[in-house]
């Protein structure tokens, strides 16, 4: 036996049969993910707890960035120089 669905029909059956499946593949990915992050959370809260927090080398700190280099400075022109159908 054969059905024939409308037109309107089709095309609402043709998306919840394309977008069921991406649904679910999200849902899945996003547990993954979910999962992993709370295993990582768990973990480092046993290490918190075991250790009593893990701190930076004192060393650490005392790095510095050095800042970008800066344009040379050039120093203003005299009247002379901007314009020299001025000089006399």
């Amino acid at each position: 036996m054969e059905v024939r669905l409308s037109e309107t029909a089709e095309k609402i059956l043709r998306f919840v049969v394309t977008m069921v499946p991406i649904g679910v593949l999200d849902l899945v990915f996003t547990m993954i993910f979910v999962s992993v992050l709370k295993i990582i959370h768990t973990a480092w809260m046993l290490v918190d707890k075991m250790y009593g927090g893990i701190e930076f080398p004192k060393w650490w700190f005392s790095i510095r960035i050095p800042d970008p280099p800066q344009p040379p400075q050039v120093p203003p022109l005299d009247e002379g120089q901007r314009n020299p159908e001025n000089v006399t």
